[in-house]
């Protein structure tokens, strides 16, 4: 890469702008490790002999019902390449119990288990998930990305909206739970806790390499906090309200008011009139 032309314009667009590089290939050694352990075919036995004294295990607070029960994330295509790196925060995949929502899991799951089998490419993953997430109750017609309209309300002005294929979104805990509870702590560190496990050994270290410039969370991640602000990254972290149905019903002025600070970080990180680096 360093050789080529493309490689050569990225580098010193990385080198005027100060962008950390992103090491994608360690993202995805990752996600393949997880989704083989995780995979639904095994996932019982997996939490049963590495975490069986784990009181999400014990209480069999994750949700085995709807697969995937686990679901590392999403990188959008070009958010290595982005200007304003904004990595949205979320606590755990919604259950999916609805019919609508376990028709799309069933292909989610097929394309998961196709990328732990070697069978897809990282970019082809991701390429599916940005299509797959769009579909997302909890962002259509909310006006937070440039795909997917605004008529219920717009959370961000048109020009600040970055496109879906310039963000990336992680779970702090990436396993479904049954009527999304919130994961038990557990006891101990990451060989006997599945959540501390999961952060440190997995969220932690991939928010690390992202690198990103913003990073958008919610009231839910408030336990998280300090140990987000320790980020070797430095990201700029923005406290949103969830953009839920029921917030925009319930809580309409409050949640517009919170999305203000999120507009004013994207609007001081980018150039005038530009959403990404440009390689042409």
């Amino acid at each position: 890469m360093p050789d080529t032309l493309f490689g050569k314009k990225l580098s010193a667009i990385r080198g005027h702008l100060r962008i950390p590089r992103v090491n994608t290939a360690e993202i995805e050694g990752r996600w393949r490790e997880y989704l083989c352990a995780f995979a639904d075919s095994r996932i019982e036995s997996e939490l049963q002999s590495r975490w069986g004294a784990d009181p999400n295990v014990v209480q069999g607070r994750i949700q085995l019902a709807y697969p995937p029960a686990f679901q590392p994330g999403y990188i959008g295509t070009h958010y290595v390449s982005s200007q304003s790196r904004i990595l949205f925060i979320g606590y755990n995949p919604g259950e999916g119990k609805q019919k609508s929502s376990q028709d799309e899991d069933k292909e989610l799951t097929k394309q998961l288990n196709a990328f732990a089998e070697g069978q897809l490419t990282f970019a082809q993953l991701n390429l599916f998930l940005g299509s797959h997430l769009l579909k997302w109750a909890i962002y259509s017609e909310k006006g937070i990305f440039s795909e997917t309209g605004n008529t219920r309300i717009a959370l961000l002005p048109a020009d600040l909206r970055p496109s879906v294929q310039s963000v990336a979104l992680l779970n702090l805990f990436p396993f479904k739970t049954v009527s999304n509870k919130k994961p038990l702590a557990g006891y101990g560190g990451n060989s006997t806790s599945l959540k501390v496990h999961m952060w440190e050994l997995f969220v932690r270290p991939t928010i690390e390499t992202l690198a990103p410039s913003i990073i958008v969370r919610y009231p839910e991640s408030d336990p998280y906090l300090q140990e987000l602000e320790e980020l070797k990254s430095k990201p700029r972290i923005v406290r949103v309200w969830h953009p839920s149905d029921y917030n925009l019903s319930a809580q309409r002025q409050k949640l517009e008011k919170s999305w203000l600070l999120l507009a004013a970080e994207i609007s001081l990180s980018q150039s005038p009139g530009q959403n990404a680096v440009k390689l042409t």
